[in-house]
């Protein structure tokens, strides 16, 4: 293994740069590791690393020197090397501790820390971070056909997510890119709530959010489905709402678009049927090797979309104590337009 140039060149720039983020390591490197961090200084790339890794990485990452962190006081080595070149050393503020730029501050007085966000560098994907994020949404929709066939009155949220967790193990090189949202009922009204041993009922809206990592790359899929036969005439509204606001932000999408600008055309639709106080979330938001990362798409959203970001639309509306409607489809930006990434059924009766 060895640096990604393609990755590296859309955040060098000639800086000295501290990478702790596991996913932006692995996305430089193909390594995976839960405690390796990655330095480039002076042109040069030293991996930072413990016992459990250090032989490994060594193997594994040709033309990067590889240190042992518990062997080898690495600081006296690496911060004389970022002084000497007079430029800052950049660190992505949301994975450095308060306990690490503390000790930093403290002992290397003369350190300058550039704090700065690194999630714009895995933005836009290449040809084959895309293969693998359509080969997670595919196995996503095999897994939903399973968990249609299963769920019904009398299982309980608990049942359908380890029914799907155990569907999930039948495939190779993947895992649950997250852990699985059942709401049932009235539990349907709550975006994020963790399965319950609530018993569905005939008559009840389950929504069923769920996503797959395949080689670390993720894909993240909404429906939200009737139990039963009978449906109320406001669980149909609000389900064609939704299904309206979720087709409409997906029909704007293309490259140059300003991403507030799908925001708010979702939040229009609402607003003008007297529902928008009800849609709690951003519409949507980045996918990758984070199950959420850059781009977010909301209204605090200064970006314009480009060609090769994959990122999810997800409307929904949550009427407190009754229910709640929430679809999500995994978008890619093409040339001209779009890629809806997920083939899974949306329908409220199954």
């Amino acid at each position: 293994m060895k640096i990604n140039e393609n990755h590296l060149k859309k955040i060098i720039n000639n800086k000295n740069i501290w990478f702790t983020n596991p996913e932006d390591v692995y996305y430089l490197t193909s390594f995976k590791s839960t405690n390796l961090s990655l330095f480039y200084i002076n042109k040069n790339w030293y991996a930072i690393t413990d016992d459990r890794y250090f032989k490994r990485a060594q193997e594994k990452l040709k033309k990067i020197n590889v240190l042992n962190a518990i062997t080898l006081p690495f600081k006296n080595i690496l911060i004389p090397e970022i002084l000497k070149s007079g430029k800052p050393l950049s660190v992505d503020d949301e994975f450095l501790s308060l306990k690490e730029f503390n000790y930093l501050k403290a002992n290397y007085p003369l350190l300058k820390i550039k704090g700065e966000s690194f999630n714009y560098m895995r933005m836009i994907k290449d040809d084959e971070e895309i293969a693998l994020i359509k080969k997670a949404c595919l196995i996503t929709d095999q897994i939903y056909k399973g968990i249609l066939q299963y769920i019904k009155a009398g299982r309980t949220e608990k049942d359908v997510k380890q029914k799907l967790l155990k569907l999930l193990i039948e495939y190779k090189d993947c895992e649950s890119a997250f852990s699985p949202i059942i709401a049932a009922g009235k539990n349907s009204s709550n975006p994020h709530i963790e399965p319950t041993n609530y018993t569905i009922k005939k008559g009840d809206l389950v929504t069923i959010d769920f996503g797959v990592s395949y080689k670390g790359y993720k894909s993240d899929m909404t429906r939200t489905i009737l139990i039963g036969k009978n449906v109320t005439k406001m669980q149909t509204k609000i389900f064609n709402l939704v299904n309206y606001g979720l087709n409409k932000a997906i029909e704007a999408i293309k490259p140059g678009i300003e991403i507030k600008k799908i925001d708010e055309i979702v939040r229009t639709i609402f607003k003008q049927e007297g529902y928008e106080k009800y849609f709690i979330h951003a519409l949507g938001h980045g996918v990758g090797l984070n199950i959420h990362e850059a781009p977010t798409v909301s209204s605090n959203t200064n970006l314009t979309l480009k060609k090769g970001m994959i990122i999810t639309i997800e409307p929904g509306i949550y009427l407190p104590n009754e229910f709640g409607v929430r679809i999500e489809q995994d978008i890619l930006v093409t040339e001209n337009g779009y890629e809806i990434l997920n083939d899974s059924p949306i329908q409220l009766k199954i």
